[in-house]
């Protein structure tokens, strides 16, 4: 059982092969850097209640509750939905590399089929 404080606050959420796969693109192009600064992220936001229905349909036994923050796993604050909080703009680095992060549903159940593989449940 996942406890969690908000379905609402949200998040840009990557998956960390993207993240290697990002950083070779850069290392890899051409002529260098046009930017001291590229956002490497999945590039959409999420709300928390929407990443755990993605991951339920991925694992259909996940099971989760709205809990007091004093008994929460996961503390999400619904004011923080933008800027920072909010999705990033990962324009440049697509641009700039062809780079594309795999789809969000892609990379959970990646990310799934990775812990069963262990033997164990997400």
């Amino acid at each position: 059982m996942i406890r969690i404080n908000d379905t609402e606050g949200v998040g840009d959420h990557i998956h960390a092969q993207d993240v290697a796969r990002a950083m070779m693109a850069l290392l890899e192009k051409e002529g260098g850097f046009d930017h001291p600064v590229y956002n490497v992220a999945q590039g959409e936001a999420v709300t928390l209640g929407q990443l755990l229905e993605l991951c339920r349909e991925i694992e259909p036994g996940l099971k989760w509750e709205i809990a007091p923050p004093a008994e929460c796993d996961i503390i999400a604050d619904p004011r923080f939905n933008g800027g920072r909080w909010g999705a990033y703009d990962i324009s440049r680095l697509r641009g700039e590399t062809g780079w594309e992060p795999i789809p969000l549903r892609q990379a959970l159940r990646h990310y799934a089929d990775f812990i069963h593989s262990f033997g164990a449940t997400p």
